[in-house]
């Protein structure tokens, strides 16, 4: 008994548009096997999934790069391949389905994660090299992707956490003088807390937060 050849149809609309760490990809059909890529940028041509069907109806899937799932589509990337079947008389078969889900992974959680700046306020009265004002504390945290990457800009901080913030912050004063504080989130996920005295007027720029990589911030 000679097997029928399966062999994946050219057009697979439910590969179009797979986004794998931020990066658009393409897919190429070679006979029983399909490979989806990274299409362009410094990765280009680097390998995401490897679908491969035998002539016995089994098949076999190779994830190599995390995939992003759609919010509004629930935590799964749902595809369906079309697939054909030809004889030894060269007859080809009606188009199949061949139905993959891949599920998301963990998220990122944060937990465990701590940060904290100490700073030494400078001397007004006679301050000595690198003791006066303005004075400096910086650090850092790290989140771990777990199975995609992080987006950098998505860095913000909670509307209850923003608020509680806010009003530790406002209870300051500078030379018996009441301070108020603002906190701005721009496009980019950078966070700034800016200081204005009684007048209205901005005295400084206090915290600067900034995500510098997919996958530390």
């Amino acid at each position: 008994m000679i097997l029928p050849t399966f062999i994946f149809l050219a057009s697979q609309p439910s590969l179009d548009g797979i986004v794998s760490n931020n990066q658009a990809t393409r897919y190429i059909v070679d006979g029983n096997e399909i490979r989806v890529v990274i299409d362009g940028g410094a990765n280009d041509g680097e390998m995401v999934l490897t679908i491969t069907i035998g002539n016995d109806g089994s098949y076999v899937v190779d994830q190599h790069q995390p995939i992003e799932q759609s919010n509004t589509a629930g935590d799964s990337v749902d595809i369906a391949l079309s697939v054909v079947a030809t004889d030894d008389d060269g007859d080809t078969s009606n188009t199949g389905q061949l139905e993959i889900h891949i599920k998301d992974g963990l998220d990122p959680t944060g937990a465990g994660v701590q940060a904290s700046i100490t700073i030494t306020e400078g001397d007004l009265e006679h301050p000595q090299p690198g003791k006066g004002y303005p004075v400096v504390g910086t650090g850092q945290f790290t989140v771990d992707a777990t199975d995609d990457a992080l987006v950098a800009n998505s860095l913000t901080i909670t509307n209850s956490v923003k608020t509680t913030l806010l009003q530790e912050l406002n209870g300051l004063t500078s030379d018996g003088e009441a301070l108020t504080f603002s906190i701005n989130i721009d496009a980019n996920g950078v966070i700034t807390i800016n200081e204005y005295n009684s007048n209205g007027r901005a005295r400084s720029r206090y915290y600067y937060f900034n995500a510098n990589s997919a996958s530390e911030w």
